[in-house]
């Protein structure tokens, strides 16, 4: 990633926060990442002024923009990465009690943190990254994409990943913890949902799969 150019382009947002201005950071960020790439953040973005009701401001929406950036250097570490590089570009283009408080977003934005949220905008980005529970075919497309784009399997082994990880990460007992505002704000649609991930099986992803393609 060019953080230079990154930083040129953040500051032409922040001065003019358009439609436009906006679509070419999330562009210039994510133009060559796979499952967690250019659409997903939209999505995300998408999501987060659902959850909260009205537009998203500043901050919401670099939190959301940078939450992923870090994917492409090491998913395992990508929290982390993402807030360094959120820091390192927005130094001295924003203040720094700003800078700490979407970089501490950041870092908590993962399904498996376990901790405390200290304010709402971390709520709203860790609530915003998990999707509408409806859409379970979107995650199972996401999931599919990630094995074949990212660990480089073999169709058959990313349909098989993706029922892995899917039963793994979302069901009752998965690792994915859920903040209190997006269990509030999705609380009659939770249970349909952990139903969905339950009676999931292969032949469900392969027929979301076909589907998608062919669409």
């Amino acid at each position: 990633m060019n953080t230079d150019l990154v930083r040129a382009k953040v500051i032409d947002y922040i001065d003019d926060r358009s439609d436009r201005n906006r679509s070419i950071v999330i562009e210039t960020i994510y133009n060559d990442f796979g499952a967690h790439g250019i659409s997903h953040i939209k999505d995300v973005l998408k999501s987060g002024a659902i959850i909260k009701g009205s537009k998203l401001n500043l901050e919401e929406e670099l939190a959301i923009i940078f939450h992923d950036c870090g994917n492409k250097i090491n998913r395992k570490m990508h929290h982390i990465l993402s807030a360094e590089i959120f820091r390192e570009v927005c130094d001295n283009i924003l203040d720094n009690l700003t800078i700490e408080r979407v970089a501490n977003a950041i870092q908590k934005h993962r399904a498996s943190y376990n901790g405390d949220f200290d304010n709402d905008l971390e709520e709203l980005l860790s609530s915003s990254d998990r999707g509408n529970p409806d859409d379970i075919k979107n995650i199972v497309v996401r999931s599919y994409k990630y094995g074949l784009e990212e660990l480089k399997l073999s169709e058959s082994a990313s349909v098989n990943h993706a029922l892995e990880h899917i039963k793994n990460k979302y069901s009752r007992e998965g690792y994915a913890k859920y903040p209190d505002m997006y269990l509030k704000f999705y609380s009659d649609q939770m249970n349909t949902f952990y139903k969905a991930v339950d009676d999931l099986k292969l032949k469900d992803i392969l027929e979301i799969i076909h589907n998608r393609k062919n669409g």
